[in-house]
């Protein structure tokens, strides 16, 4: 795009503190935001972009790739979304340094600063100015973009141009000399509102919202000692998280006096102070989330909405996603996996990152269409256990390396084959912690790996599990790295424990916005476990554990046809015994399932019995109402124990065994 106003970007950025300079984009009502570490990388993208987009800037920088609050940094500007409000007609002590048309008489302003304000002083003077010279009400946070000078508006059909005005570098002056809300400072000019203080203490409130409030703020509050100069900002940010997780006031007030961030303490104003601290929290917030929802309409919501023919609708071309996994997992959707405890969740799944990380088949039968890096987070497993599992995977595969016999005197080896997983395990990955989320993303925007893996939920997420409110930050987040960086998030969970649903999706722990958010998942629940080998029949033999379990898999896809589910045999080791063996057939009914090998085996016979002529298998399995795969296991006995007979492709009794 041409005619940017680069000298205006670079004003502003090259002084800036901060790491990250966001730029955000509009087009056809998909909102991006991107984020460089220099002016020159951002300059190139902007002329990169095509004429038919929307162009914005943040006038702040962040400390973290992702346009938050709490990343904000510091600011030698402040600034103020003017709609109307000519910069021209604005008194001279509060006239703006810097000014802009972005559209036919609507005007957007930057004041210049001599020094940088911190955050909480620049949203507050934001908001002073905003409400001092009448502009929008909802353009002074500090996450608010404004157009870029020379870029096209088409918000309007006329395409206008956002028009430069002018920087003039007399009109700094410091933080001060702005007001606040309506230029009110004093304690007697500020909301006094009374609210109601519940008779509880504080340890109380905090038992009652243990599972809500997240660790590091618990921690803040309880703490013993307050850091010297810290008192003022840790309390705004108290009352504030507070009041965004749901306390009430009162809670909130008992919470906040108690603490050693209450600054007040011995006051005689000390009571006022605190009400007025706490009503002031809850106004941001409010305020805030009022913002914030314009904010998400003025983005997302397509304007002007487009009402298409039948036949314009049809005519679009609109790519199919295909599958990353044949059958098994549709390309870049995000999902879950769930079922019982101990249904080997975690070792399909493994199984599943393997074969992505190296292109051989998943369950050493199915196509992977698309490969590349995996990372897995994992809460549950030692390192230990990963391995051991890892290592059966990987020599089912054929991924582990050999080593050759001697030629000519030389040993020849091939090494295991190093696949692009990457692991954080068992290091407490949280969702609430902002540090382990911008940990992930930052990963996940460099390396880009096909699948991110969270592994489970219920040990990342300290939240209500059945509260879709605190769920929807959560996948939210997970949807953004999707759009973002075309990676397919994959949650694993379990299931509750009533399980009256026959589906899987329905049978999960939480909230049903689970189920509503998936586009492809497995569910997974554990029909029989076997011990075989004729050595293993002793009821008493508790020594010697299942080889073998015989498992139900449901799959489910939002728009790719409903697939029949799978029965699955794994034949898995114990510790340090590679074995790793799948073998599956179509799902038999609940009845057919529980069939004991005595039973399959007199029910073949009874079948046999009443035909003199061959029963092919798949004829036997019918007749007899049991599964092909439990039929095979009892012919090859009976051939053994020479009990039946092989005729071409069909089986015979031997009668004359029956009568000894």
């Amino acid at each position: 795009m041409d005619g940017i106003n680069e000298e205006f970007l670079h004003e502003i950025f090259d002084r800036q503190p901060g790491k990250y300079i966001c730029l955000s984009r509009k087009s056809n009502g998909s909102w991006r935001d991107v984020f460089f570490r220099n002016m020159q990388d951002a300059l190139k993208w902007l002329k990169y972009q095509s004429d038919d987009c929307d162009l914005y800037f943040c006038p702040t920088k962040f400390e973290h790739p992702r346009r938050k609050k709490e990343n904000a940094a510091g600011s030698f500007f402040l600034w103020a979304d003017l709609d109307e409000v000519n910069p021209d007609s604005i008194k001279p002590n509060l006239d703006p340094s810097h000014a802009w048309e972005s559209s036919p008489g609507r005007f957007q302003a930057l004041w210049e600063l001599p020094k940088v304000a911190e955050p909480k002083e620049v949203e507050e003077r934001n908001k002073g100015l905003a409400y001092e010279v009448g502009a929008d009400k909802s353009g002074w946070d500090l996450t608010q973009v404004l157009r870029i000078p020379g870029t096209i508006n088409h918000k309007y059909p006329t395409n206008p141009k956002v028009k430069f005005l002018w920087s003039r570098p007399d009109k700094i002056r410091d933080v001060s000399v702005y007001p606040y809300v309506n230029g009110k400072t004093e304690l007697k000019q500020l909301d006094l509102v009374p609210f109601e203080i519940p008779d509880k203490k504080a340890g109380a409130i905090l038992r009652k919202y243990h599972n809500h409030i997240p660790r590091n703020i618990q921690n803040m509050i309880t703490s013993k000692v307050a850091e010297k100069g810290k008192r003022s900002d840790i309390l705004w940010y108290l009352g504030h998280k507070l009041a965004e997780i749901g306390l009430k006031k009162g809670e909130v007030y008992v919470l906040l006096k108690a603490s050693v961030w209450n600054k007040y303490r011995g006051r005689t104003d000390e009571v006022k102070r605190l009400i007025h601290e706490i009503n002031s929290a809850f106004e941001d917030v409010s305020e805030r989330r009022e913002i914030e929802e314009k904010s998400f309409r003025s983005e997302f919501d397509i304007e002007p909405l487009r009402i298409l023919s039948h036949t314009d609708f049809m005519a679009n071309q609109v790519e199919k996603p295909g599958w990353l996994v044949d059958k098994f997992w549709a390309t870049e959707s995000h999902g879950i996996v769930a079922g019982e405890p101990k249904s080997f969740k975690s070792t399909f799944l493994m199984d599943f990152v393997v074969s992505i990380a190296s292109g051989k088949p998943f369950l050493n039968s199915f196509k992977v269409n698309r490969t590349g890096p995996i990372l897995l987070i994992q809460n549950e497993n030692s390192d230990w256990i990963m391995q051991d599992r890892i290592r059966k995977i990987m020599k089912a595969k054929q991924l582990l390396g050999k080593f050759y016999n001697y030629n000519e005197g030389a040993l020849t080896v091939s090494f295991p084959k190093d696949l692009p997983i990457y692991y954080i395990n068992q290091q407490g990955f949280s969702f609430a912690d902002p540090q382990h989320t911008d940990l992930v993303e930052k990963f996940i925007q460099k390396h880009k790996p096909v699948v991110t893996v969270f592994d489970p939920l219920y040990l990342m997420f300290s939240g209500d599990i059945n509260s879709a409110k605190e769920l929807n930050p959560i996948l939210t987040w997970l949807l953004f790295l999707k759009q973002s960086y075309q990676t397919t998030p994959i949650l694993v969970h379990h299931w509750n424990k009533a399980g009256f649903s026959k589906r899987g999706g329905q049978r999960m722990l939480g909230s049903t916005v689970l189920h509503g958010w998936i586009e492809s998942a497995w569910y997974l629940s554990v029909t029989t476990r076997e011990i075989t080998g004729e050595d293993n029949k002793d009821d008493e033999d508790f020594t010697t554990p299942s080889a073998r379990a015989v498992l139900t898999l449901e799959r489910e896809f939002r728009g790719a046809g409903l697939f029949p589910k799978v029965d699955i045999v794994i034949d898995m080791g114990e510790m340090g015994d590679t074995r790793y063996k799948i073998s599956m057939e179509r799902h038999r009914e609940e009845h057919k399932q529980k069939v004991s090998r005595v039973d399959a085996s007199d029910d073949v016979i009874k079948t046999l019995i009443n035909t003199k002529t061959p029963m092919s298998l798949n004829s036997i399995s019918k007749a007899c109402g049991i599964g092909r795969r439990i039929v095979k296991e009892v012919l090859e006995k009976l051939l053994v124990e020479k009990k039946v007979l092989m005729d071409g492709d069909g089986y015979l009794l031997v009668r004359e065994k029956l009568t000894e």
